[in-house]
């Protein structure tokens, strides 16, 4: 008797790292697109998606850092089988 476990997830997640610079938005935006796309999610879902985590990287960087040049922001997205979580941090 035996019994075998496959695990198996898709995608990986996706984790970004970039300057607190307006400027690295649109790059950060098509990674996200892209890895939605690849998670499967319908097209209107990965809209909402991507307007809130804009919203969430803009204020990052508008109210997290007072000057262009100081310190990073980090976005992970992790899929799960009913939803996807995505986390913006500023440091």
């Amino acid at each position: 008797d035996d019994v075998a476990l496959l695990l198996y997830r898709q995608p990986a997640p996706l984790e970004v790292e970039f300057p607190a610079d307006a400027n690295e938005l649109a790059n950060t935006r098509a990674a996200l697109r892209g890895w939605l796309t690849q998670a499967g999610m319908d097209a209107d879902q990965s809209l909402k998606v991507l307007i809130a985590t804009g919203e969430a990287l803009a204020n990052a960087i508008e109210h997290g850092h007072r000057r262009p040049t100081e310190g990073t922001i980090s976005l992970r997205a992790v899929a799960f089988a009913d939803r996807v979580h995505v986390t913006v941090v500023d440091a």
